[in-house]
């Protein structure tokens, strides 16, 4: 498994080399993903004079990779393992803050990639030398953006995370924690 996140390029290199090891150069390597139960070729590459070959892959899902040579007359084909994808949601949040009063409205303002309908914030409050969940609501996302708040009640140390579930395309993704401290 390898882990990405959403709107990072992953390369792909591999060498092509014959039966007895020795590297073919000038043929063609197709790159295959598969998303969903078949693989489709995403890029086709040529081997260089040592037989290797690169490119890049910017996944918008969970996917397998492989490398495939499909063979000439003389010389069968061959592919690679395969090589999954996790893809991990970009949650984003804008200008957060970092001091409140008690009773004062917190804005809570960000984007999300790939786009996802829902996000849950969880509050955690610093009770006692432990972090104890204060609350927690499910948030909206339109377009990849979501607008929230919630409101403090005590004087104290507090954190909040937005949290992205994992679904059939993408792993689980947050912000991680935020500090918020309220006087």
């Amino acid at each position: 498994d390898y882990r990405v996140d959403f709107g990072e390029i992953v390369p792909v290199n591999g060498l092509l080399s014959g039966p007895d090891g020795a590297p073919l150069p000038g043929e063609q390597v197709e790159i295959q993903v598969n998303g969903d139960g078949r693989w489709v070729t995403s890029r086709r590459v040529l081997s260089s004079a040592d037989g290797t070959f690169a490119t890049e892959l910017k996944p918008r899902k969970r996917m397998y990779v492989r490398m495939r040579f499909p063979g000439r007359p003389d010389l069968g084909g061959a592919s690679s393992t395969r090589l999954l994808l996790r893809l991990s949601p970009v949650v984003k949040v804008q200008r957060a803050r970092k001091r409140a009063k008690r009773w004062q409205t917190v804005p809570v303002k960000g984007t999300v990639g790939p786009r996802k309908p829902f996000l849950r914030l969880v509050v955690q409050q610093h009770v006692r030398g432990n972090w104890r969940k204060v609350g927690a609501k499910t948030v909206r996302a339109r377009r990849g953006r979501f607008e929230t708040s919630f409101v403090p009640a005590f004087r104290d140390r507090y954190r909040y995370s937005l949290v992205a579930k994992s679904d059939d395309d993408t792993d689980r993704g947050s912000t991680g924690w935020l500090p918020l401290r309220v006087r």
